[in-house]
């Protein structure tokens, strides 16, 4: 292989052009984020039911929920807690069962619990969620200003920000939602003789938005809608509650006062020690997080002058895009100093070409390696790239020590081709050697089973492919190069 590789030198340098040029491409396009995404192999599903205590709530919602899950395959632990007005189910997958039997159960636990019936009215529908690492990677907070020039400016901004590219959902926390709220007075209603809850059953039969089906008339179908929900405390005033033969009615501001209002807070948000709205920012799982993060910023820098006329301020907390550039640069950085030192090092002791020639195994390696792992669906994160990290100071190891022996066969006296193919294959078992060495110290992580072994199987594979890359670029592209780069070299007989 190594003289064959010798014999064609022209091929031998397309093949690095070639790996490079790809390489180097998918370097610079391919997608970052904090964390690979990974499935944490847990599913919860909750139940709103408010005003319930939690003897109603486990009896009414929990005990059905759980009576759906019954049968579910994959399961390897199920908890529940009923608490004042919510139900929550918490299910653990079994880790060893394969992927496919994972994503089967989980499909199975959304349509068990689709089928739920005979919820009580008030409850919600049962929400299931399957946690992954996918987390939010920034957060905007508007803070200061009165609550409802906060409220709606952190509205504003959260439409302006999904529709963004690379944005998959903005959450806020900290808000209160707009209500309209109905006190009743007694005095009124004794005096009218109504109850509470016929005033209740008024309003929830008429603030309604629903289809009434369609009417076939002639040739034509008419659709029906009945559209009577209230966009203000005005409506929810006028709706009719009682109403007699006579056109005399009781409506709704007959009987109790109506307000528009702000929730009461459940959430106490700050920002700079201000009262805050806070969005946070989730990305698109093939989206990219810094110019996501880069799209967010020059988004809300178009918006500051007008929240500062509204009192208010715009601050940036929780960016993992700060880590990610953190890491590249250390990443880049190191590849830099540690080429110089390298080539430093060699031009010490080495002829100067190879001098070169060796400390072109580094990027040769890293271009290699990346020209592998992103079509397999590997991406640039905290986890990836702190493989790369390590194996960077171990990619020229292997091209030094073929390098040197391939000088050292030269000082010999051999003819270069010679020296080339003697120098390397003298040393291919203790490179090999050392490599599977040092291969087997990070075999332990990819052999790690759940959660942990998710996220810690990226660094092996990382490690691996860049060492099998370096190895195929010392032992055959390396003393190519030499014959190529050194003046006295002359093709192999």
């Amino acid at each position: 292989m190594i003289e064959f590789f010798l014999k064609r030198r022209v091929l031998t340098n397309l093949i690095t052009i070639f790996v490079v040029a790809v390489g180097g491409w998918y370097s610079l396009n391919v997608r970052r984020e904090a964390f690979p995404d990974i499935s944490f192999d847990i599913v919860t599903v909750t139940t709103v039911f408010p005003g319930a205590s939690p003897e109603e709530v486990e009896s009414l919602v929990t005990r059905k929920v759980e009576d759906e899950l019954r049968g579910i395959t994959g399961l390897e632990k199920v908890e529940s807690y009923s608490l004042e007005g919510r139900s929550l189910i918490v299910i653990r997958m079994d880790d060893d069962l394969p992927e496919r039997e994972i994503v089967r159960g989980v499909n199975e636990i959304y349509q068990s619990v689709n089928r739920v019936k005979d919820l009580p009215d008030l409850a919600d529908k049962p929400v299931v969620n399957e946690m992954t690492s996918n987390r939010p990677l920034l957060t905007l907070s508007v803070a200061g200003g009165d609550d409802e020039a906060r409220d709606r400016f952190a509205e504003e901004l959260h439409d302006v920000i999904e529709d963004l590219p690379g944005v998959s959902k903005v959450e806020q926390e900290g808000d209160r939602e707009r209500e309209i709220w109905v006190e009743a007075d007694p005095a009124r209603l004794r005096r009218h003789g109504v109850t509470v809850a016929e005033l209740a059953r008024a309003v929830r039969a008429r603030n309604v938005d629903l289809s009434a089906g369609l009417a076939e008339i002639g040739t034509r179908e008419l659709f029906f809608r009945l559209a009577a929900k209230a966009k203000d405390a005005a409506d929810i005033a006028s709706f009719i509650v009682r109403a007699n033969d006579d056109r005399s009615v009781i409506r709704v501001s007959d009987l109790a006062r109506v307000s528009e209002a702000f929730e009461e807070p459940r959430t106490l948000a700050r920002a700079n020690g201000k009262p805050a709205i806070h969005l946070k920012i989730s990305k698109l799982k093939s989206g990219d997080a810094i110019k996501m993060a880069d799209a967010v910023r020059a988004a809300v820098a178009k918006r500051e002058p007008a929240a500062r006329e509204k009192g208010l301020e715009l601050v940036y907390s929780e960016d993992f895009t700060f880590f990610i550039k953190r890491r590249l640069g250390v990443m880049t950085n190191n590849m830099l100093q540690g080429g110089l030192l390298v080539l430093g090092a060699l031009f010490l002791f080495l002829d100067w070409r190879l001098a070169v020639v060796a400390a072109w195994g580094v990027p040769i390696s890293f271009a290699a390696a990346m020209m592998v792992a992103v079509p397999l669906g590997f991406t640039v994160n905290l986890l990836s790239l702190l493989g790369f990290i390590i194996v960077l100071g171990m990619l020229d190891d292997d091209s030094v020590v073929v390098a040197e022996n391939i000088y050292r066969h030269l000082e010999m006296g051999k003819p270069p081709e010679q020296a080339a193919i003697d120098g390397t294959r003298e040393v291919i078992l203790p490179v090999l050697g050392s490599v599977l060495v040092s291969s087997c110290a990070f075999l332990p992580f990819a052999m790690m089973s759940g959660i942990m072994g998710k996220f810690m199987f990226m660094i092996p594979v990382i490690v691996l492919m860049a060492f099998v890359a370096s190895v195929f670029e010392a032992f055959f592209i390396l003393p190519s190069h030499v014959m190529d780069i050194l003046p006295f070299g002359h093709p192999v007989s």
